[in-house]
């Protein structure tokens, strides 16, 4: 005579098998959820590397160089400006953006450029004190002529005076505008430009514009930079 299944082991493999429903639903869950976190890992957008604030100036008749010092101001020369109230700028990365002139000094040759933005990976440079620089120093002279032009050069100062100092390396076209970087990383003064016809300046040899000269300038014109 068959017997059958007592209630209290009914209930028993009730039970079991709930549980091992139940253990088997979280488990699809978790995996669910370990799945969409490891897909968004691997196809959400990796950080761009930084670079450095080396900015390509183009306006109406020039192309040359500049800087980024911070704020979303660009330091250049005022011959790439020339007499132009607006020009474009573009970094080692993106696309070129809209900048108002804020100061053209041709006396000294510098300009400053306020662009509308500035990609956050691009990193400004900062401006340091160019009385330290000495004669017999080695500077880097940093231009950006045009797309994908970035050139950086090494150059001995071979003499200094108030409005200027002079280095040992030829001029590089577009260079102009470009930065003159001090040993400790900090920027010494602006390229500036050689086309300046009938100037002793224009000797075939970078000379560099003071950032503490530049720094002056623009105080007395209401925009300071320091």
């Amino acid at each position: 005579m068959r017997r059958g299944i007592h209630p209290t082991q009914q209930e028993q493999i009730v039970r079991f098998v709930q549980g091992a429903l139940r253990k088997q639903v979280w488990t699809m869950v978790i995996v669910a959820v370990l799945t969409v976190v490891v897909a968004a890992l691997y196809t959400s957008p990796q950080p761009q590397p930084s670079v450095p604030g080396i900015a390509m100036i183009q306006s109406s008749t020039f192309t040359a160089s500049g800087f980024l010092i911070g704020g979303n101001v660009v330091l250049t020369t005022a011959r790439v400006v020339d007499d132009q109230e607006q020009v474009f700028v573009g970094f080692q990365r993106g696309a070129q953006v809209p900048g108002r002139v804020l100061i053209t000094d041709r006396g000294q040759d510098f300009a400053v450029i306020e662009v509308e933005s500035a990609d956050t990976h691009v990193v400004p440079y900062a401006l340091g004190d160019s009385d330290a620089v000495t004669v017999g120093e080695e500077v880097k002279l940093v231009g950006f002529p045009g797309p994908g032009s970035y050139v950086e050069t090494r150059a001995r100062v071979t003499s200094k005076g108030e409005s200027e100092f002079r280095t040992s390396t030829a001029s590089i076209d577009g260079n102009s505008g470009g930065a003159a970087i001090a040993p400790d990383g900090t920027v010494a003064g602006i390229i500036g430009s050689t086309q300046q016809l009938g100037s002793p300046k224009d000797d075939g040899r970078h000379w560099v514009v003071p950032i503490n000269l530049v720094k002056r300038g623009c105080r007395e014109k209401g925009h300071p930079i320091d």
